[in-house]
């Protein structure tokens, strides 16, 4: 910037209002939309900079559909880069479609839809341009045709599905597909042919995994509700059949209550898949009851490289006091496995790489 430039701006006392329109639009990025809006009233300059932002961003519960609809009537972008829509109040069906329509009409790359049982339509899964897709919450009926194919991530949160094998007609239009993340979906997994990275979050509907030899990176966390720990013994089998899948991954993180899922089965003597694993990564409040499950993983990781334990917070004290108190005795270990949250102190936030 030339000095004299400078010196304009501090007579001005508006450096924000110098910038180039994409360095703003960068900064909107970051912003909900509906507040990016409210900047067109700062001066004659920002009236209109707010319409030419490629990223868009609608959630939160003070964001209705009527205002939704408004603020798209004014949107003069030909480009969207970035499309979100989450739990906007009083919507139906047919403007979530109205909304997702505009943002395929102008090309979007990144798609975030969040709605309770919004069911995702035909025209839903025709796309040339996505490269991110994240859909939660919604009806994911089997569709005539698929085709995402410059699809490169896909993020399934607890949606429902309909008869047949909707995951393997999905993959099957997405050629290009690198990364799946699928948390509290309960899905049949076929052969992932393209599939690198696999991450999974269940709960005690789990997972049936086939064909995952092409995956090579590896999230697993598991989510069990204190009234379905009677069924844990039947749990841990489970996961171990799934574990047996990606004895061949190279790089696999396991989660606190995964961890101590494993340690139920170690105490009870069950075998344990052999791992060709390289890198090991422990997301854990490393309570006495996820000791034996880590233990257990190394021991059976022979050509590890590297092992990262990164610590996770406690919970609020009394939710942890509350979670104690369920506890499983095996009179034959004499060891006492605590499914939850135990106190800690001094607990880390940050990782350790040994």
């Amino acid at each position: 910037m030339l000095k004299g430039e400078t010196s304009s701006i501090e007579e001005s006392g508006d450096f924000i209002s110098s910038m180039p329109d994409k360095i703003l639009h960068h900064i909107f990025s970051f912003i909900p939309t509906i507040l990016v809006v409210q900047t067109s009233i700062l001066s004659r300059r920002w009236r209109h900079v707010w319409c030419e932002t490629p990223c868009l961003s609608f959630h939160c519960v003070e964001t209705t559909a009527r205002v939704i609809t408004q603020t798209l009537k004014s949107y003069r972008a030909l480009k969207i880069t970035s499309f979100c829509l989450a739990n906007a109040y009083y919507v139906t069906s047919g403007e979530i479609n109205s909304w997702i329509k505009l943002a395929m009409s102008r090309s979007v790359n990144k798609l975030s839809v969040s709605f309770l049982n919004y069911r995702c339509p035909d025209f839903f899964f025709l796309s040339a341009y996505l490269e991110q897709l994240s859909v939660s919450l919604a009806l994911i009926v089997i569709c005539t045709e698929v085709s995402w194919i410059s699809l490169r991530k896909l993020t399934l949160h607890s949606c429902s599905f309909s008869y047949g094998e909707p995951i393997a007609n999905i993959l099957s239009g997405c050629p290009t597909l690198e990364i799946l993340e699928l948390i509290y979906c309960r899905v049949y997994l076929g052969v992932l042919i393209w599939i690198h990275y696999l991450k999974l979050t269940i709960s005690k509907e789990l997972c049936t995994l086939v064909d995952v030899s092409s995956v090579t990176e590896a999230s697993l966390e598991i989510s069990i509700h204190k009234k379905f720990l009677p069924v844990a013994d039947f749990v841990q089998i489970l996961v171990l059949k799934m574990l047996e899948q990606l004895q061949n991954v190279e790089r696999l993180t396991f989660g606190s209550t995964l961890l101590q899922i494993l340690s139920l089965a170690e105490v009870r003597g069950i075998l344990f898949p052999t791992f060709n694993v390289q890198t090991l990564i422990v997301e854990t409040m490393f309570v006495r009851s996820a000791i034996p499950g880590i233990t257990r993983l190394l021991q059976n990781s022979h050509v590890l490289k590297k092992l990262i334990a990164k610590a996770t917070t406690s919970l609020p004290q009394w939710e942890s006091v509350r979670w104690c108190v369920v506890r499983m005795q095996y009179p034959n270990s004499g060891f006492v496995l605590g499914i939850g949250a135990e106190k800690l102190k001094d607990t880390r936030d940050d990782g350790c790489t040994i």
